[in-house]
């Protein structure tokens, strides 16, 4: 069985894992987690804002940790604090894609065209190419 520990008790009851195969345990590393639940962990992710080193060592009490999830797009700091063999993973780019959904929200949807001339304008803080051309457009 696969245990993975979720920061938050809303991501915890959102994610419908199949109790099972997977447990699932709200640990937002505040504290140590119980020594039989420790024992079996095999994934964390990490709580917004709390990556700092204190936070982290408690990494290092998780013997079957295979997976860290970091909210940062930086990992770094994380690596002195995760036992070998274990694969960190960052958030590079949700951040940016968070922004192109943001400024998608921001734009008409009326068309295909529309949206890419608004999210491409420099008043919607479009990068890239300045055009009024979709890329449907033969």
């Amino acid at each position: 069985m696969l245990t993975i520990t979720l920061p938050y008790r809303r991501l915890v009851d959102s994610l419908g894992a199949d109790p099972a195969r997977v447990r699932v345990v709200e640990w937002g590393l505040t504290e140590p987690l119980a020594a039989d639940v420790a024992a079996e962990v095999d994934v964390v992710v990490v709580p917004y804002y709390m990556a700092d080193s204190g936070i982290l060592a408690r990494l290092r009490a998780l013997p079957r940790l295979r997976l860290v999830q970091l909210p940062s797009a930086g990992y770094e700091h994380a690596l002195p604090h995760v036992p070998p063999g274990v694969i960190v993973c960052n958030a590079r780019g949700v951040h940016d894609a968070a922004r192109r959904s943001s400024r998608s929200a921001w734009c008409s949807p009326r068309s295909v065209a529309s949206t890419w001339r608004c999210a491409t304008s420099s008043t919607a803080g479009g990068r890239g190419r300045r055009s009024s051309r979709s890329p449907t457009d033969g």
